[in-house]
């Protein structure tokens, strides 16, 4: 698995670190609800973790904050990539 920012790895794992199958992840986040296609269960973070866990270990000079523009990948062997675009989101 890799997380990346503008095209820059900012985390790498193996499925074998995942805690739940994405069988178990889909089994438990369809109760209560439907699952449609298009939809994307998220797995939670890979190798050094979130943005945010990163910057509390080694401060923001590990990668800025995300800004509109910025692209969002994240690539699972065998399973596929999805990139998203970080859009400006007017607060008021």
């Amino acid at each position: 698995m890799t997380a990346e920012v503008i095209g820059r790895a900012i985390g790498t794992d193996s499925l074998a670190s995942v805690g739940y199958t994405f069988a178990e992840m889909i089994a438990h986040s369809s109760r209560g609800t439907e699952i449609r296609p298009g939809d994307v269960p998220g797995s939670g973070t890979c190798g050094g973790g979130c943005l945010a866990g990163m910057w509390g270990r080694q401060g923001h000079a590990v990668h800025p904050s995300l800004q509109p523009g910025d692209t969002v990948t994240i690539t699972v062997e065998l399973l596929g990539a999805i990139t998203s675009t970080i859009v400006h989101y007017p607060t008021g």
